[in-house]
């Protein structure tokens, strides 16, 4: 052979193979030996599923059998031994699978085991039928009896446990075919009982005979249907009928029914002809069909009318009503009529009609007929009156009202609320509320507020760097990411709101900017971009950016590039921070320009945000790149009346204080100084009618529900024709926040609110009924509260337009209060006012005399032994800068075309014109869309918060040590504020006293704000610290320099550290409570104290704590100090002169007088005043004649001594005088010439005789 055809014989047996692997069917799956016995096992396995034949059986290598079933037992083993089955599975072609082996072994015969099979069966009979054989017997008596094996044909088939003892053979049975049973009997030992008992039985043949056809063939007509009815054939084998109509299979009527009514489209005076064709078990049909024909009778009877006709579904343009249709079998269609005039007809398979196009608020009345298939007419009026919902049920006001036909559950977003973020040039809202209002328990059920804000494109102002994504959060507008942007900015979209990241956008702008070399371009939050340098051929320009004087960044650009700034913000990593694009660079001979005509910047003081963050009542259910959503998880929101919930941000609740009705309103809270814009719903390519239930800068009262103004447009395209512009206002009747006073009439008008009149309002003893309006004038309401205010003696009650009410004096019993009134500082009333008594103020203003301009309630007069106050519970005040409103006046666009109420229209054509902004009165304006296609519009007003109702809040002091006492006090307008919250951190701790105190144990050391709030004011915030007492370096002193302190003279004042010493500058010193000023950068302030005694000081620096030193001010004065008191001579002689002497001192410190008395035994005899500089000394001297002898108590200056007086001298003492002349001149002489001792001698001999 050719090795060529070799290699072609080899190839084709190798595709053979490939070819049947390729093939080749799944072997069996789980083989196992499910069962065994003594003697036998029985393997059980998973047929292939796909293209599977049989399974080819082999025991210990023999094959045995093709089986299709998933078991074989093979059987006439010996107990204990092992014997391994092999299967091959086969599919239909006769490819063979791999081989599938298992072993197992039979049970083990013990000594004491049943060997005896059990008996035969008994009785074996069988029942035939083409493909089937049934076999029945007698199971064997024996006890142990267990079950029989069943063989047909040589192979095993089943086994059968008892009790059964029947078997039905079914499997590819054929027709007239003979099979051979055997059954073999099986004990609960396993042993088989051989000699099995055989029987042979043969199938039947087929039966083709079909049954005889019916008889008595009958008929009933109607006009829509007709019943036939027959008699079925006698034969056994009958099984049911065939029904044709008009040679068209309808139904088989299965025996013993002999009877079908056609209803099937059936037609009035119409003929049918039927045949019937009887059927038997085997299938054979007779074809030799019975036929009749039967005519329909004519229909004259309408179809019964609907049912349930009733409003499914209500909107506000649109109703769908449902109805149940009859039952008639020749219902045809329903007529629709709506308000009396046809609309349309439905089948009979529709039962329900949508209505739409419809007026909002408006009643609609349905007909629905029933017609047959005659055109028989059901005339029966079947009706429903429904009224379509208000424009606003679901959407569009911003106050909902039990009252107003709204849905209790409602939707807020960027369209129907200004506090929403709304685009209005693209239409899109980013931000709404919505939800479901439980009415009866007046709250918002936990997870029934959601909120969800998701991120809408934006056009940059520089229209070449395409679009960026902003979002509204909380009523504040951020920057959430680049998206579809220019790749000069980024190169792929890039999204902070997926990171959770939100940053404010501080500059977005187009305006064409010039800068010169040297000079800078001024961005937000300190960034600055300088120009370097121009390169001389004027292609580009060197640029560098700083932030708060610190280069962070540089680059060269040419012209038409961007410059671009990136930073990380929280986890996004190069976000595009600043984009400056560069129209172009210039470079001429003396000066370089760049000029820029793009802007952007977004805030690096970014706002994080994630899963389960909490702000007000609402937690954060979810982040990612499309959508933040918010709900209150953490319980229900209660609507109690009065109340202002804070939702989350500065988004706010108002829950009007009416305890009958709900209502209330989301509000953003504008109580931070600046400029809002409250606008009105936004109307799309259509009219409107603003009212403040949809328009916030319209006056409303929340609590009473009362509103003045309305704005309606008739839409006529980009123009309003002139009169198609109506704004209406009139007066309602609303409560003074003190309600005793009763009521007045306000009057929205141009957005603000102005009192019309009283309405006969009581004030004290008075009624009012001063009417302004009436004379065409309307004043502005400035001021209706009725907080309690404590206002002590000698301040002030501030009020508006420069007035103020002073407390004069108080009666020493408390009852009766003086008060002025000026304006501004000028006296222009006075009065005495009563507790529980008014202070009117009135004033001709215009045509009407005696307004009351200022009312003011005394609720109460204290006086004390300490303080005297009075208790203001009251106060009304209304401009007498007045509005005058006549016929034909002009107000921006609109006339005055009535005053009773007041009406203005536009007198000539308003255009819409696209991105406009249009004053049409007062500060009433339109907003147009940047929109060529479409007109959006809407009303605004904006409105500027200034902080003159503003609380305030004093803490001392600002640094205190653990345990200490902290006092807050709450003002406002000059007078104490009762009841107003305070807020540490945030947390509530207290409400202030009658006297706006409040006092608060600091128990943990840190840095706090606390605050203060009131409804209808705006809140006051401080701070201040709580230090630990171990804390040395918070702590502060005072020293004083002199340190002894007079009257009169300047003192040096320092404050230092009490750790160093170093001086604080900035430190406040008081002195007994009285400010003296702050130190300056020596850490000193000098004082002149004028009041001796102990004073105290203090000083109070933030950041420290206050210090105290009391000082002792020496009085300035003069003291004499009194010594040496002597008499001369001593004794005295009585009738002789004598000198009394002593020695005075000033040792004060200063010049001074003094008075210096002589007393003779108490007896005050002479006086003398002296007059001493300070530290100076005299001798003061008194001469007085000695009275009787004896012995007197003489006492000068403090000091006393004795003096003793004695009798007079005779002749002889004065000879004995002369004598004492002469011996003391010879004692001189003696003396003089050093006789000493001679001296004594004669001295002692004197002394002897003057003894005598």
């Amino acid at each position: 052979m050719k090795t060529g055809f070799k290699l072609i014989i080899a190839s084709l047996l190798i595709f053979g193979v490939v070819c049947g692997s390729a093939s080749a069917i799944s072997s069996v799956s789980n083989l196992n030996a499910s069962d065994t016995g003594t003697i036998w096992i029985n393997w059980t396995w998973d047929n292939p599923t796909e293209n599977f034949s049989h399974v080819s059986v082999y025991i210990d290598g023999t094959f045995e059998d093709n089986v299709t079933t998933e078991y074989y037992n093979a059987s006439g083993f010996a107990s204990d031994t092992s014997h391994d089955i092999s299967t091959r599975a086969v599919d239909d072609g006769g490819n063979f699978s791999a081989w599938e082996n298992d072993t197992a072994t039979t049970d083990t015969v013990t000594t004491d085991s049943d060997t005896t099979p059990p008996a035969s069966i008994s009785d074996l009979t069988n029942t035939t039928s083409t493909n089937w054989i049934e076999w029945s017997w007698t199971n064997p008596g024996d006890e142990d009896f267990d079950h029989t094996e069943i063989y047909i044909d040589d192979n095993w088939e089943a086994n059968v446990s008892k009790p059964d003892s029947s078997y039905n053979y079914t499997e590819s049975v054929l027709p007239n075919t003979t099979y051979e049973i055997e059954i073999r009997t099986v004990d609960e030992s396993g042993n088989v009982n051989t000699s099995g008992v055989t029987q042979t039985a043969t199938t039947t043949n087929p039966d083709t005979t079909p049954p005889a056809s019916i008889s008595d063939l009958t008929n009933t007509t109607s006009a829509y249907w007709i019943e036939w009815s027959w008699t079925n054939p006698g034969d056994e084998d009958f099984d049911h009928t065939e029904i044709y109509i008009d040679d068209n299979w309808e139904a088989n009527v299965s025996k013993p029914d002999s009877s079908y009514n056609y209803t099937e489209s059936v037609l009035p005076n119409t003929t049918y002809e039927i045949e019937i064709r009887t059927v038997d078990e085997s299938g054979n049909v007779n074809t030799s069909g019975v036929t009749q024909t039967a005519t329909t009778t004519s229909d004259t009877t309408p179809p019964s009318p609907v049912s349930s006709l009733s409003a499914a579904e209500i909107g506000s343009t649109w109703i769908k009503w449902t109805w149940e249709n009859p039952i008639d079998d020749d219902f045809n269609h329903t007529v629709i009529d709506l308000k009396d005039e046809h609309i349309t007809n439905l089948s009979n398979s529709v039962s329900e009609y949508n209505a739409t196009g419809l007026d909002s608020d408006t009643e609609y009345t349905i007909e629905v007929k029933t017609v047959d298939t005659s055109g028989n007419v059901n005339e029966t009026e079947v009706s429903n009156t429904t009224m379509t919902h208000s424009a606003t049920y679901e959407w569009g006001n911003r106050i909902w009202d039990e009252e107003a036909n709204q849905s209790t559950t409602y939707t807020w977003d960027g369209r129907s609320f200004s506090g929403f973020y709304y685009d209005l040039d693209t239409g899109d809202t980013s931000e709404s509320m919505t939800i479901e209002i439980d009415v009866d328990g007046r709250e918002i059920k936990e997870n029934d507020l959601v909120y969800s804000t998701e991120p809408i494109s934006k056009e940059f102002e520089y229209t070449g760097w395409d679009n960026y994504q902003i979002i509204g959060f909380m009523a504040e507008r951020y920057f959430a990411g680049y998206k579809n942007t220019s790749a000069s900015i980024v190169d792929s979209d890039l999204s902070l709101m997926s990171d959770g990241i939100l940053a404010k956008v501080l500059l977005d702008i187009d305006d064409d900017e010039s800068i010169y070399s040297g000079s800078s371009l001024a961005l937000e939050e300190g960034y600055n971009l300088n120009i370097q340098q121009v390169d001389v051929n004027g292609n580009s320009v060197w640029m560098s950016l700083t932030k708060d004087g610190d280069e962070v960044d540089d680059a060269i650009l040419s012209s038409g590039e961007t410059y671009v700034y990136e930073k990380d913000l929280g986890g996004v990593e190069d976000v595009p921070l600043i984009a400056v694009h560069i129209d172009s660079v210039f470079s001429g001979t003396e000066t370089n320009v760049v000029s820029i005509d793009g802007i952007f910047q977004i805030s690096d003081d970014y706002v994080e945000i994630d899963e389960d963050d909490e702000y007000g009542e609402m937690t954060i259910s979810s982040v990612s790149k499309t959508e933040i959503e918010m709900k209150n998880e953490e319980g229900d929101i209660n609507l109690e009346e009065g109340d202002i919930i804070d939702l989350m941000g500065k988004l706010k609740f108002i829950v009007a204080d009416d305890s009958d009705v709900l209502r209330f309103a989301p509000f953003v809270d504008m109580s931070e100084p600046g400029t809002y814009e409250l606008r009105g719903t936004i109307a799309e390519e259509q009219g409107f009618t603003w009212t403040p239930l949809n328009f916030e800068g319209f006056y409303y009262d929340i609590d009473e529900g009362v509103s003045s103004e309305s704005l309606t447009v008739e839409y006529d395209g980009r123009s309003i024709d002139e009169g198609n512009l109506t704004y209406k206002a009139e007066p309602v009747p609303v409560e003074f926040e003190h309600n005793n006073w009763g009521k007045y009439n306000v009057i929205g008008f141009m957005a603000e609110k102005y009192f019309a009149s009283y309405n006969e309002s009581e004030f004290g003893d008075e009624t009012y009924d001063s009417d302004l309006m009436s004379n065409g004038q309307l004043s502005k309401v400035l001021i209706d509260e009725d907080d309690e205010k404590s206002v002590y003696t000698g301040s002030s009650l501030i009020l508006e337009e420069g007035y103020t009410l002073n407390i004069r004096e108080i009666d020493v019993n408390g009852e009766r209060v003086m008060v002025e009134l000026t304006r501004d500082g000028d006296e222009v009333d006075s009065g005495v006012i009563s507790s529980n008594d008014e202070y009117v103020y009135e004033k001709d203003l215009g045509s009407e005399d005696d307004v009351p301009i200022i009312v003011v309630h005394f609720n109460n007069v204290f006086s004390g032994t300490e303080t005297s106050a009075v208790f203001v519970e009251g106060i009304f005040q209304i401009s007498e800068d007045y509005l005058e409103v006549d016929d034909g006046d002009t107000f921006g666009e609109m006339e005055v075309t009535s005053t009773n109420p007041i009406t203005l229209e536009n007198e000539d054509d308003i255009d819409l014109d696209e991105d406009s902004t249009i004053d049409i009165m007062g500060e009433i304006k339109f907003k147009v869309a940047d929109d060529s296609s479409t007109v959006r519009y809407y009303p605004f007003v904006e409105v500027e918060t200034e902080p003159d109702e503003s609380l305030n809040i004093d803490i001392e002091p600002t640094t205190v040590v653990e345990g200490e006492e902290i006092t807050f006090t709450v003002t406002s307008r000059g007078a104490a504020i009762k009841d107003a919250s305070i807020l540490i951190d945030g947390e509530k701790v207290g409400t202030t006293s009658d006297e706006g105190v409040f006092e608060y144990d600091a128990d943990e050391a840190g840095n706090f704000t606390a605050t203060a709030q009131k409804e209808g004011y705006v809140s006051s915030e401080g701070n201040f610290e709580v230090i630990s007492p171990e804390d040395e370096s918070k702590k502060i002193s005072i020293e004083v320099s002199p340190e002894e302190v007079f009257e009169g003279t300047p003192i040096t004042i320092s404050v230092v550290k009490a750790i160093g010493s170093e001086p604080l500058e900035d430190a406040e010193v008081f002195f007994d409570g009285q400010s003296l000023g702050k130190t300056d950068e020596d850490g000193t302030i000098t004082y002149n104290p004028k009041e001796p005694g102990t004073h105290k000081l203090e000083a109070r620096v933030d950041g420290y704590l206050d210090a105290e030193l009391n000082i002792k001010v020496n009085e300035l004065a003069a003291k004499f100090d009194f010594s040496n008191l002597r008499i001369e001579p001593s004794p005295a002689t009585a009738g002789e002169e004598f000198t009394v002497m002593l020695d005075s001192t000033n040792t004060g410190n200063a010049k001074g007088t003094y008075t210096v008395e002589l007393s003779i035994n108490d007896n005050v005899t002479d006086s003398q005043e002296i007059t001493l500089e300070q530290n100076n000394s005299t001798t003061v001297e008194f001469t007085s004649t000695a009275g009787e002898p004896g012995t007197y108590l003489v006492k000068a200056g403090g000091l006393s001594t004795t003096l003793d007086v004695e009798e007079g001298t005779s002749i002889v003492w004065y000879v004995l005088g002369g004598l004492l002349l002469v011996v003391g001149g010879g004692a001189a002489y003696i003396f003089a010439t050093g006789g000493t001792a001679k001296f004594a001698e004669i001295a002692e001999s004197l002394r002897s005789m003057l003894g005598r």
